[in-house]
């Protein structure tokens, strides 16, 4: 539902609120800007974003930012090791690993990936455009290695696309 960078804006919007204090939905929500304290829709999916990335912890029904969050916030825009907990934090999406590690890091076109997403991920074909969107962002901000999206419990399910076999030439 948002990219990497777009997500650690907003979680910049709840710490400054509530710093690392436990919090409700609601409470969130309306830092956010939502109208409703409703946990449905897109703020339903704005939380839950944040929890795949890594950058809120969920206790008994409450929030507040992870240490992984924390850390991201208040390390410099141009610290190494920043820019290592935000690779770290964009890949937590068990999908963007698995969908990495199928095509070994070089995305196809949008039209094979769409394909790929509802085919094969089940994907909704109305919400497929907007997650190739926020996949392509956040692995342009995350820039990740081959190393990043191949080990793990995320890659072991990941099947590599079929190889195209053509006419030899003699």
């Amino acid at each position: 539902v948002m990219a990497i960078d777009d997500a650690i804006a907003r979680l910049r919007l709840i710490y400054r609120q509530d710093k690392r204090a436990f919090t409700t939905a609601a409470a969130i929500l309306s830092h956010l800007g939502f109208k409703s304290a409703a946990r449905s829709g897109q703020s339903g999916r704005v939380i839950a974003a944040l929890k795949q990335y890594g950058l809120l912890d969920e206790n008994k029904g409450q929030f507040r930012v992870s240490d992984l969050g924390f850390r991201i916030l208040h390390l410099p825009d141009d610290s190494p090791e920043r820019a290592a907990l935000v690779k770290e934090a964009a890949l937590s999406p068990a999908i963007f690993t698995k969908i990495l590690a199928y095509y070994g890091g070089d995305l196809p076109s949008d039209e094979a990936l769409r394909s790929h997403l509802v085919l094969n991920e089940e994907f909704n074909p109305d919400s497929v455009e907007q997650f190739i969107r926020v996949l392509r962002r956040t692995v342009a901000i995350a820039n990740p290695s081959p190393e990043d999206y191949t080990v793990g419990d995320e890659s072991e399910g990941a099947e590599s696309p079929p190889l195209e076999i053509g006419r030899a030439h003699v």
